[in-house]
Protein backbone atom coordinates (compact mmCIF):
# COMPACT_ATOMS: atom_id res chain seq x y z
CA UNK A 1 0.00 0.00 0.00
CA UNK A 2 2.85 2.77 0.80
CA UNK A 3 4.56 1.88 -2.89
CA UNK A 4 0.98 2.31 -4.53
CA UNK A 5 1.02 5.63 -2.41
CA UNK A 6 4.37 6.94 -3.36
CA UNK A 7 3.67 6.03 -6.97
CA UNK A 8 0.31 8.43 -6.84
CA UNK A 9 1.94 10.63 -4.69
CA UNK A 10 5.22 11.13 -7.60
CA UNK A 11 2.28 11.39 -10.60
CA UNK A 12 0.53 13.72 -8.50
CA UNK A 13 3.94 15.93 -8.26
CA UNK A 14 5.37 15.18 -11.61
CA UNK A 15 2.43 16.41 -13.76
CA UNK A 16 1.38 19.29 -11.39
CA UNK A 17 -2.06 17.42 -10.58
CA UNK A 18 -2.78 20.40 -7.98
CA UNK A 19 -6.13 22.20 -6.50
CA UNK A 20 -9.38 19.37 -5.91
CA UNK A 21 -7.77 16.74 -8.15
CA UNK A 22 -4.56 16.44 -6.04
CA UNK A 23 -6.44 16.52 -2.94
CA UNK A 24 -8.72 14.36 -3.66
CA UNK A 25 -6.02 11.86 -4.76
CA UNK A 26 -3.67 12.51 -1.75
CA UNK A 27 -6.98 12.95 0.52
CA UNK A 28 -7.85 9.05 -0.59
CA UNK A 29 -4.35 8.06 -0.16
CA UNK A 30 -3.19 9.31 3.21
CA UNK A 31 -6.81 9.28 4.83
CA UNK A 32 -8.53 6.19 3.45
CA UNK A 33 -12.02 6.24 2.74
CA UNK A 34 -14.29 7.88 4.01
CA UNK A 35 -15.61 6.71 7.59
CA UNK A 36 -19.04 5.77 8.30
CA UNK A 37 -21.37 8.23 10.21
CA UNK A 38 -21.81 7.09 13.10
CA UNK A 39 -22.51 10.22 14.67
CA UNK A 40 -26.11 10.14 13.72
CA UNK A 41 -28.74 11.37 16.00
CA UNK A 42 -30.23 8.65 17.90
CA UNK A 43 -33.58 8.24 17.66
CA UNK A 44 -35.37 8.06 20.64
CA UNK A 45 -37.74 5.20 21.62
CA UNK A 46 -41.05 5.44 22.18
CA UNK A 47 -40.72 4.26 25.96
CA UNK A 48 -37.34 2.23 27.21
CA UNK A 49 -37.50 -0.58 29.63
CA UNK A 50 -35.50 -3.08 31.68
CA UNK A 51 -35.69 -5.33 28.63
CA UNK A 52 -34.67 -2.74 26.50
CA UNK A 53 -32.57 0.35 27.40
CA UNK A 54 -30.85 0.60 24.59
CA UNK A 55 -28.51 3.34 24.58
CA UNK A 56 -29.41 4.18 28.28
CA UNK A 57 -28.44 0.57 29.76
CA UNK A 58 -25.86 2.29 32.47
CA UNK A 59 -28.70 4.28 34.23
CA UNK A 60 -31.78 1.76 33.78
CA UNK A 61 -32.12 0.62 37.16
CA UNK A 62 -32.06 4.37 37.83
CA UNK A 63 -35.09 5.10 35.73
CA UNK A 64 -37.37 2.03 35.86
CA UNK A 65 -40.42 2.58 38.01
CA UNK A 66 -40.83 -0.03 41.38
CA UNK A 67 -44.59 -0.52 42.27
CA UNK A 68 -45.77 -1.40 45.70
CA UNK A 69 -49.35 -2.08 46.70
CA UNK A 70 -49.86 -0.61 49.90
CA UNK A 71 -52.40 -0.57 52.45
CA UNK A 72 -53.36 2.84 53.74
CA UNK A 73 -56.71 3.78 56.36
CA UNK A 74 -58.42 0.87 54.94
CA UNK A 75 -57.73 1.57 51.43
CA UNK A 76 -55.59 -0.11 48.90
CA UNK A 77 -53.21 1.83 46.98
CA UNK A 78 -50.40 1.82 44.16
CA UNK A 79 -46.94 3.22 45.70
CA UNK A 80 -44.83 4.06 42.65
CA UNK A 81 -41.38 5.32 43.00
CA UNK A 82 -38.62 5.75 40.37
CA UNK A 83 -35.00 5.21 42.70
CA UNK A 84 -33.21 7.85 40.92
CA UNK A 85 -29.91 8.70 43.21
CA UNK A 86 -29.00 12.33 41.99
CA UNK A 87 -31.71 13.89 41.37
CA UNK A 88 -31.89 18.30 41.32
CA UNK A 89 -33.48 20.55 39.16
CA UNK A 90 -31.31 19.43 36.14
CA UNK A 91 -32.47 16.03 36.32
CA UNK A 92 -35.67 15.13 37.29
CA UNK A 93 -38.67 12.87 37.30
CA UNK A 94 -41.31 15.24 35.36
CA UNK A 95 -44.34 12.90 35.48
CA UNK A 96 -45.34 8.62 37.24
CA UNK A 97 -48.59 7.25 35.89
CA UNK A 98 -50.02 3.97 34.92
CA UNK A 99 -51.06 3.21 31.16
CA UNK A 100 -53.24 0.39 29.66
CA UNK A 101 -51.47 -2.01 27.56
CA UNK A 102 -52.40 -0.03 24.34
CA UNK A 103 -51.33 3.01 26.07
CA UNK A 104 -54.03 4.81 27.30
CA UNK A 105 -53.67 7.04 30.41
CA UNK A 106 -55.44 5.51 33.31
CA UNK A 107 -53.62 7.99 36.16
CA UNK A 108 -51.14 10.12 36.25
CA UNK A 109 -49.25 12.63 38.72
CA UNK A 110 -46.71 15.48 37.33
CA UNK A 111 -43.72 16.36 39.50
CA UNK A 112 -42.52 19.78 40.51
CA UNK A 113 -38.98 20.50 38.96
CA UNK A 114 -36.94 21.91 42.33
CA UNK A 115 -33.99 20.94 43.95
CA UNK A 116 -35.19 18.18 45.43
CA UNK A 117 -37.33 16.66 43.09
CA UNK A 118 -40.05 14.29 44.51
CA UNK A 119 -39.73 10.47 42.58
CA UNK A 120 -42.56 8.72 44.07
CA UNK A 121 -46.37 9.14 43.46
CA UNK A 122 -49.85 7.05 44.97
CA UNK A 123 -52.39 5.56 43.01
CA UNK A 124 -55.87 4.44 43.69
CA UNK A 125 -55.62 0.62 43.31
CA UNK A 126 -59.56 0.79 41.96
CA UNK A 127 -58.17 2.61 39.00
CA UNK A 128 -56.84 -0.77 37.73
CA UNK A 129 -59.41 -3.02 39.13
CA UNK A 130 -60.78 -3.70 35.68
CA UNK A 131 -56.95 -4.17 33.78
CA UNK A 132 -55.44 -7.31 33.52
CA UNK A 133 -51.67 -5.79 32.94
CA UNK A 134 -50.95 -2.04 33.02
CA UNK A 135 -47.68 -0.51 32.16
CA UNK A 136 -46.29 2.24 35.27
CA UNK A 137 -44.20 5.09 33.57
CA UNK A 138 -41.90 7.54 34.71
CA UNK A 139 -41.02 10.22 31.91
CA UNK A 140 -37.20 11.64 33.27
CA UNK A 141 -36.78 15.41 31.89
CA UNK A 142 -33.17 13.91 29.87
CA UNK A 143 -33.84 10.42 29.51
CA UNK A 144 -37.10 9.50 28.05
CA UNK A 145 -40.14 7.44 29.20
CA UNK A 146 -39.37 4.30 31.37
CA UNK A 147 -42.06 1.68 31.54
CA UNK A 148 -42.57 -1.50 33.53
CA UNK A 149 -45.18 -3.70 33.24
CA UNK A 150 -47.29 -4.60 36.43
CA UNK A 151 -50.10 -7.17 36.92
CA UNK A 152 -52.91 -6.27 39.44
Amino acid sequence: MLRIGLVIKRVVMRHGIRGVWGGLLLGLLFCGPAAKNDTAPVVPLPEYSRDNPREWADIADEHIPQIKKITSGGREQLYVEVPLQKSDEGHYIEKIGLLTLDGKELAAVGLERKNRPQNWAYFSYEVITSQRKIKIYAKCNLHDLWVTEYRP
